[in-house]
C-alpha cells in the first residue's frame, strides 16, 4: 500500500512538470531521462542518450528496513511428583540498509516512437549493513532468573557486473513506464561480529561470548521484475 501511494504521488508530480513542456515543438530531441523504480525495489537513475540506439545510465539503488518484536511465553514440565515452570520475555530489534551504484551502457534493438526494448550492462558496487540485538529473560518458579543479551553486526561489500533487459512504453510526450529484469555477477566480502552475554541471578559468575566471521566469494543473482516511471527532458 505504501509503494502504491508513493507511485501515485510521483506520477502526479511528473505530470505537472510535463505540462510545462507541452509548448515546445514536437521536433525537440530529448537527450536525458530521470527514472524511478518503485516496485520490487527502489532506485533513482539518470539516463543520457548517446544516439537513437544507445545511452548511458547511472543508477542508484537503495533499501532499508527496521523492526522490533516482543514475545511473552511460559512453560512447565512434570515428572512424577516433581515439576518445574517458568515464564519468559524477549525483545528483538533489527535494521538493514543497502546502497548500490551501477553504471550501464544501454542498447536499443527496438526503438519505435511509443515503445523501446533495451539491453544493457556495466559495473556496480554495493554496500549493505545489517544490525540486530535481542534480550531475553526467564524466571523460574524457585526464583532463579536468567537473562541473555545478543548483538550482531554485519557489513558486506560487493563489486561486479550488472545486466538489464526491459521495455519502455511512452504514455505522454514526456513520460513513459518501464519494466525490466536485472542480473548481477560479482565478488563480495563480508565481516560479522557477534556478542552474547548471560547472567544468572543465583550465580555471581557472568559469561560473555564473542564470535567474529569473515567471508568472501563469488555470487550470481537474478532479480525480480522491476517497474518504474521515466521523465524525459
Amino acid at each position: 500500500m505504501g509503494s502504491s501511494k508513493l507511485f501515485v504521488s510521483i506520477v502526479t508530480i511528473l505530470f505537472s512538470f510535463t505540462s510545462l513542456f507541452y509548448a515546445q515543438s514536437d521536433s525537440v530531441g530529448y537527450k536525458s531521462q530521470v527514472q524511478f523504480h518503485l516496485v520490487n525495489g527502489y532506485s533513482l537513475s539518470y539516463l543520457n542518450s548517446l544516439s537513437n540506439s544507445s545511452a548511458l545510465r547511472y543508477k542508484l539503488d537503495f533499501g532499508f528496513s527496521v523492526g522490533k518484536t516482543n514475545n511473552d511465553g511460559s512453560n512447565s514440565s512434570s515428572w512424577g511428583n516433581s515439576g518445574s515452570s517458568s515464564s519468559s520475555t524477549a525483545t528483538d530489534d533489527h535494521n538493514y540498509q543497502m546502497l548500490s551504484l551501477t553504471v550501464q551502457y544501454l542498447s536499443y534493438p527496438l526503438n519505435e516512437k511509443n515503445i523501446k526494448i533495451f539491453i544493457g550492462a556495466g559495473p556496480f558496487i554495493s554496500l549493505d549493513r545489517t544490525f540486530s540485538s535481542g534480550t531475553s529473560n526467564q524466571i523460574w518458579r524457585d526464583g532463579q532468573q536468567t537473562s541473555n543479551e545478543t548483538v550482531s553486526l554485519r557489513y558486506s561489500l560487493n563489486i561486479g557486473i550488472g545486466g538489464s533487459t526491459g521495455v519502455e512504453c511512452l504514455i505522454t510526450k514526456n513520460i513513459s513506464l518501464i519494466g525490466e529484469y536485472g542480473i548481477t555477477a560479482g565478488y563480495g566480502w563480508s565481516e560479522q561480529k557477534n556478542t552474547s552475554k548471560t547472567n544468572q541471578s543465583l550465580s555471581p559468575q557472568k559469561s560473555e561470548y564473542h564470535y567474529d566471521i569473515s567471508s568472501n566469494g563469488w555470487n550470481l543473482g537474478l532479480g525480480n521484475l522491476r517497474l518504474g516511471i521515466a521523465f524525459r527532458f
